[in-house]
């Protein structure tokens, strides 16, 4: 379900006008990301509104400047003991630039969003956590991903 909900986002990234390629693969990226995170650490994601109208909002309330390109693949689908320290630096670097509430807010309102079940409420809550204190949480100066 989780696999045809992204299908559908690059569908709609793809078939959008060029006018804000950018942005939208910015969007794209988050998504990518969003679902290597919820693939991680949960089960699958069920869509209860129209996916569409769920990524149009992240898509206006993501600012321009949080880029979650390098995160959605590349050193971050590498494993962290493979890393040399100055990719491990980069990879901190770039979730330095993320996990700041401008970028980490409009990710909460796209999972209240896609959940809007009430039964779904715990794992929303388990995923905002997981998002603000897991992945974009700190150890040491480090992000925990990292």
């Amino acid at each position: 379900m989780f696999s045809f909900f992204l299908l559908c986002c690059f569908l709609v990234v793809a078939s959008s006008d060029g006018a804000a390629t950018t942005k939208k693969r910015d969007v794209a990226a988050v998504t990518d990301w969003m679902h290597k995170i919820s693939k991680r650490h949960s089960s699958q994601l069920e869509v209860r509104q129209a996916n569409t109208a769920c990524l149009n909002q992240l898509h206006n309330d993501l600012p321009s400047y949080c880029n979650f390109t390098e995160l959605s693949g590349g050193l971050s689908d590498l494993p962290p003991s493979s890393l040399t320290d100055a990719q491990l630096t980069a990879l901190n670097n770039a979730y330095s630039q993320i996990c700041v509430p401008a970028c980490i807010d409009p990710l909460e309102t796209y999972y209240n969003c896609i959940l809007t079940d009430e039964s779904h409420e715990a794992f929303k809550d388990y995923l905002v956590t997981l998002l603000r204190y897991g992945v974009c949480g700190q150890e040491s100066g480090d992000y925990c991903e990292v």
